[in-house]
């Protein structure tokens, strides 16, 4: 398990007095990645995820729990002295083409990934500690594992009309319209074509250096 530092950034909407008043003293907040957490890792981080989460997906431990134990994932949490603040969960190509049906390809398709690709599966931030950085933070760590793996794109699910779009956006990644499927390359080296029902949509970002 890797753990990283990081100052709080001062979020861009304070005053400048506001501003020196959080810069005086900045609250820590540590970074840790775990590839292929442990039982206890995951209950905790289910219990995070599922209470802290914006309702934009109709997140369960049901659902976390499938996410955080198959296949090859990546656990990512960011803490505030002993707390857990947030938490995303990275998990390597072919994990969505595995959970959804083969459908032949659209003419419609804004990007074709091929195979070097993560998902970003899950992201949530405590509601004490958002607009403070946190879910930037996760993000980052995200994409830093990821293109540490290899992988050249990130892939996300958000709902089309939640502010998490903005936030995704100002990030860097390209929202897909509603109805416009994701292509991959299958391992059988086939593209394959990966729609969402409404009101979700993919969001993916190429990962650059």
């Amino acid at each position: 398990m890797s753990i990283r530092r990081w100052f709080r950034r001062t979020p861009k909407e304070y005053p400048q007095q506001q501003a020196r008043e959080q810069l005086a003293e900045p609250p820590l907040f540590t970074v840790t990645e775990t590839q292929n957490p442990s039982d206890s890792d995951i209950e905790h981080a289910i219990a995070v995820l599922c209470d802290t989460v914006d309702r934009t997906l109709p997140l369960n431990p049901a659902y976390v729990r499938p996410v955080l134990v198959e296949g090859e994932r990546h656990l990512i949490r960011v803490w505030s002295h002993d707390q857990l603040v947030g938490a995303a969960v990275v998990v390597r190509d072919g994990s969505q083409e595995n959970r959804m049906s083969h459908n032949r390809v659209s003419s419609h398709i804004v990007g074709y990934l091929g195979k070097r690709y993560r998902s970003l599966d899950l992201i949530a931030v405590d509601p004490n500690y958002r607009r403070q950085g946190v879910g930037e933070l996760l993000l980052r760590s995200a994409e830093v594992v990821a293109h540490r793996q290899g992988a050249r794109f990130l892939t996300l699910i958000v709902k089309h009309d939640s502010e998490a779009v903005a936030f995704f956006q100002e990030a860097g990644y390209d929202v897909l319209e509603l109805g416009v499927p994701l292509v991959v390359q299958s391992s059988s080296g086939a593209p394959v074509g990966m729609p969402l029902e409404p009101p979700h949509c993919w969001g993916v970002k190429q990962l650059i250096g």
